[in-house]
Parts: structure tokens; sequence; C-alpha cells
């Protein structure tokens, strides 16, 4: 099971200095992620890098969406952008989408052309 650490302390920033120190720890993640050669290392950097744009797309998942189902989302979306064995292995963990994908393939945006938060279309 890959541990990354979900918890950011934000307590009194702002919102500018929160989406600050967020993209800081993206290009962190994606650097690791490119930088490191075993596979649980590319794994765990790859988790991080998912949780910085969960924690990004915050307006969308407030009251809707968990880390664990952003995690769905993101794996199946970016299937054909990264390595199969990746995103497998952080299936195995948090599981594969069920319902219908709601994330831009190939990105980590939610698709605001479809109304998610009030139908299931």
């Amino acid at each position: 099971m890959i541990q990354i650490n979900l918890e950011r302390h934000y307590d009194g920033m702002s919102f500018l200095a929160k989406n600050f120190h967020n993209e800081r720890q993206l290009d962190k993640a994606k650097n690791k992620f490119n930088s490191v050669t075993s596979f649980k290392s590319k794994v765990k950097a790859l988790l991080e890098e998912i949780h910085c744009y969960f924690i990004r797309n915050q307006f969308y998942h407030e009251n809707f969406c968990d880390f664990n189902t952003y995690v769905q989302h993101w794996t199946l979306a970016n299937r054909g952008r990264i390595r199969c064995e990746y995103l497998d292995e952080i299936e195995k963990q948090f599981g594969k989408l069920a319902g219908p994908l709601y994330i831009i393939p190939r990105k980590s945006s939610w698709n605001t052309d479809k109304n998610w938060r009030t139908t299931n279309e």
C-alpha cells in the first residue's frame, strides 16, 4: 500500500498562499516522478501529484468528491498519457471508476460542460 501525507496545514494562509504552496508541491511531485527510478517511488510521486491536482480542483470536489473518487477519475482520464503499470498499482489501492468519467481525458480538470453535481448524465 502506497502511503502519502494527505494533510496540508493551511490554517491562517490566504487563498493565494495556499495555491502557491500547492503549485510548488505539484512541481516537486512531477520532478520526483521524472527523477526517481524505482517503481514504488514513481507510484508514490504520481499519487502525490494527483493529490496536488485534487487540491487545485477544490471548488469542484467540495462536498461531492473525496480524494479516493478523484483518484479513480484521474487514473481513468490519464490512461494513454501515464504508463498503465503505475495507474494499475494506484487502482489496486483506490479502486477503478465504476460510473461515468467527469475529468477531461488526459487532463486533471473536471469537465465543467457536464453538470455532474446535479445529474447522472
